[in-house]
């Protein structure tokens, strides 16, 4: 198998060139100038190929890729991950406004296990018609770098436009044992984070021994503030805020 153009120049040589050996043969000196220039050439090409295209440039050529989309790569993304969003850009574009398009909005930042839900499906909540929550399930230990902001941000891009977004997040762990029952921990975290709701914050502890023996406590604390004397109290503020704690 002929694998270099040097050879591939001497192969079509006629016979009576080739019958002086190749250290002392002229032409085969001449095959070896041309036929480097021309292997060069070809990886020059094939390089060219790989860097014109998403899926095999470099990660050099990924902000070129991403600047012809006006995509950027976020802080902490990984080039993998910023690759798969370029990809994904035009197939975005087709789905915008569509659950579909959020749910791969979401999927593209790295996020695998992503549900769409409305507020009536979700919660029973008949006056919350406009409203959906994006139900996002994650392992308890893994580490993702993209803040919660870029999530919002890239769900608002692609969804409906009168829809209002809500987050859900379910963290969970399962470790093998010796036992017949594995360790089983399962934390569940959601905020509403419209622009006329404030945020709520929750605070999660979590002891499980095993499926059938799991404690868990809850303690929800919903714009609450500590009165410190920081703050005059004029009347002008309604204070709507609760603090609620309940153990599983």
């Amino acid at each position: 198998m002929i694998e270099n153009f040097i050879e591939y120049m001497w192969y079509l040589l006629t016979t009576p060139l080739k019958k002086l050996k190749k250290a002392l043969n002229k032409w085969y000196i001449l095959c070896k100038v041309f036929g480097r220039r021309f292997d060069e050439v070809k990886e020059d090409i094939l390089r060219a190929r790989d860097e014109g295209m998403v899926a095999t440039c470099s990660h050099e050529m990924l902000s070129v890729h991403g600047a012809d989309r006006r995509l950027t790569r976020y802080e902490g993304e990984s080039a993998e991950n910023y690759r798969s969003r370029i990809a994904m850009y035009d197939e975005l574009c087709k789905l915008g406004g569509t659950n579909e398009g959020v749910l791969l909005a979401v999927k593209t930042l790295g996020f695998e296990d992503v549900e769409i839900k409305t507020a009536r499906e979700l919660k029973g909540d008949t006056e919350r018609w406009a409203e959906f929550y994006a139900l996002i399930r994650m392992d308890m230990g893994w580490a993702y770098n993209i803040s919660f902001n870029i999530l919002k941000k890239n769900v608002r891009a692609w969804k409906e436009v009168g829809a209002k977004d809500n987050y859900q997040f379910i963290l969970q762990s399962k470790e093998q044992t010796g036992k017949a029952n594995d360790i089983c921990r399962i934390a569940e975290i959601w905020s509403m984070q419209n622009e006329n709701r404030p945020e709520n914050k929750f605070v999660f502890q979590m002891e499980a021994r095993n499926i059938a023996d799991t404690e868990l406590t809850v303690e929800i604390k919903n714009n609450l503030w500590h009165l410190d004397g920081a703050f005059r109290l004029d009347g002008g503020k309604l204070l709507n805020a609760y603090e609620l704690k309940e153990k599983a």
